[in-house]
């Protein structure tokens, strides 16, 4: 590959993640009741809409829906924020 064949290879991917990135914040504002505030904002909505993003990344989850929280800790009903599985680092269960 020449230097020129690099340099679009880098610009295009750049331009790709851009995309993606926009795509995703804009897909999960929408999923929140954010209207487009921008004509960008419009092009994402008419052309990444909820069916195609989910068609993209059909794995990707909303964080408050994996049951981890802000201060790290993994509950065992994401709907329960109470109930804790401690890790092992923290049990002060001494018993052997």
């Amino acid at each position: 590959y020449t230097n020129i064949d690099k340099s679009i290879l880098i610009v295009f991917m750049a331009f790709n993640a851009f995309m993606s990135i926009s795509a995703t914040y804009r897909w999960t504002e929408r999923l929140d009741g954010v209207s487009a505030s921008n004509s960008f904002e419009v092009y994402l909505d008419k052309h990444f809409d909820n069916e195609k993003m989910d068609f993209l990344f059909p794995h990707m989850t909303d964080v408050e829906d994996t049951g981890v929280t802000t201060d790290g800790t993994i509950s065992k009903n994401p709907t329960d924020q109470n109930e804790k599985i401690v890790s092992p680092s923290e049990n002060t269960n001494t018993e052997k």
